[in-house]
């Protein structure tokens, strides 16, 4: 028998758990022990969900939603039946998907529906992860940074590892589904692929200049810093695609 889907109220209650703790290593606790209970299908969207990301950051797709066509939706919500199925959170990603792909003559309407839809199905406090996710802004303390060492956690392995495979991937859902399922041998067969962006280094940041010095051992080499594009180039044959931040074409 098929295990069933996992609810999405499960996304809510672990939301409001990792809200109300301030530690660090408890939230990291928490994600792993809630990653390797759930279904390994689910893995990607539930990271994505708990991060307020929805869609891969590789991947080009907005839900292209106003705040009217969200407030309509919101406000014209009616519950179907007295006691909606509840909703799993595929569901959710799925819905979300659907929203992002709605296009063309009438897709303001079409998305409230699908909007409308989605939250007369929810609860109140899922309907408030839903608004969450919609505006990018989940505020439980949980960033990039906390989820990539939950997953080393829930992996058992070096969390560099773990940032060094999300850097050649570039999709945080399939860098959990990675880790939790396939662990060192599976992160460490990623690298580097053609028409696959790879995440830019981010910088860190010094207190002061002697600090960068300190930090390379006195070598240092300075030079202006002049404004411009940061872009990748792949190139296989006569295919060519240029990617940058956040545009890719």
């Amino acid at each position: 028998m098929a295990t069933p889907e996992t609810p999405f109220s499960t996304i809510a209650t672990l939301a409001g758990t990792l809200a109300s703790t301030s530690k660090r290593l408890e939230k990291r606790r928490q994600i792993a022990d809630y990653l390797k209970s759930i279904r390994p299908d689910e893995i990607p969207a539930a990271v994505l969900l708990l991060t307020a990301k929805i869609f891969p950051e590789k991947e080009q797709k907005a839900l292209n939603v106003g705040w009217a066509t969200l407030d309509k939706a919101l406000r014209d919500t009616r519950q179907s039946t007295l006691e909606p199925d509840p909703l799993t959170v595929l569901e959710v990603q799925r819905a979300f998907d659907s929203i992002a792909a709605t296009s063309g003559k009438e897709s303001v309407a079409k998305k409230r529906r699908q909007l409308e839809s989605l939250f007369g199905r929810a609860t109140e406090a899922e309907r408030e992860i839903l608004l969450k996710n919609i505006f990018g802004e989940m505020r439980i303390g949980v960033n990039e940074g906390v989820m990539l060492e939950a997953l080393a956690d829930a992996a058992t392995v070096n969390a560099d590892l773990v940032r060094l495979a999300h850097m050649f991937t570039g999709d945080l859902g399939r860098t959990a589904a990675i880790a939790v399922l396939e662990g060192e041998a599976g992160l460490s067969t990623l690298s580097v692929r053609l028409f696959t962006p790879v995440k830019p280094m981010m910088a860190e940041m010094a207190g002061e200049l002697q600090d960068v010095i300190d930090e390379h051992g006195g070598r240092r080499a300075l030079e202006y810093k002049f404004d411009g594009a940061r872009i990748q180039i792949h190139k296989r044959g006569d295919e060519v695609r240029v990617f940058s931040r956040p545009i890719v074409s």
